[in-house]
């Protein structure tokens, strides 16, 4: 099983880390598979709160990276963003879920200088993988509605698009999104 690329804003990437769990699957090496599954949703939370012109530190905790994006995102209206509370609480499952990646990281992981190597097996990577890919997934899809959005970016592709009646208008309210 390969893990597919991940759907995000032109103007965002996530491929290399997802590149880098793909090697290391192929490859067998689970320890690695289980570090860049929590590199990957740290990343995605990162990339929301950066989008959002959020501030965060350079010794920002997991956690509370993964609760802030996943804060600003749950809020977030857009065309074709589902509102309903079923699939609220689908999403913050998926955000629990990915919150235990750190945990198997930290145990399992690559990144602690351990002087011997955990016992890491298949089900653990793949597992973990599993994990980060679904919280990105709906993140990077909702992550959409707040790229387009800005203003910035908006400005930025007046100079290198062709717009159409309410093209900008649609942007800047996340009712359109962007080529």
């Amino acid at each position: 099983m390969s893990y597919p690329a991940l759907q995000r804003p032109s103007s965002l990437d996530a491929t290399r880390i997802c590149d880098w769990m793909e090697r290391a699957r192929s490859a067998g090496d689970w320890e690695l598979v289980v570090g860049s599954s929590k590199e990957l949703a740290e990343a995605v939370a990162k990339m929301v709160l950066d989008a959002r012109g959020e501030s965060f530190g350079s010794a920002s905790k997991f956690p509370e990276l993964v609760n802030a994006a996943h804060n600003v995102l749950g809020r977030q209206p857009g065309e074709g963003l589902a509102d309903d509370q079923i699939t609220g609480d689908v999403a913050a499952s998926a955000k629990k879920i990915v919150l235990r990646v750190a945990e198997l990281r930290g145990t399992l992981g690559t990144g602690h200088g351990r002087t011997r190597p955990p016992d890491v097996v298949a089900e653990h990577a793949e597992i973990t993988a599993d994990a980060a890919v679904l919280w990105s997934r709906w993140t990077l899809r909702r992550l959409d509605a707040i790229v387009d959005g800005r203003v910035s970016d908006v400005v930025r592709d007046l100079w290198s698009q062709t717009f159409y009646k309410g093209d900008v208008a649609g942007r800047l309210t996340g009712e359109h999104p962007s080529p």
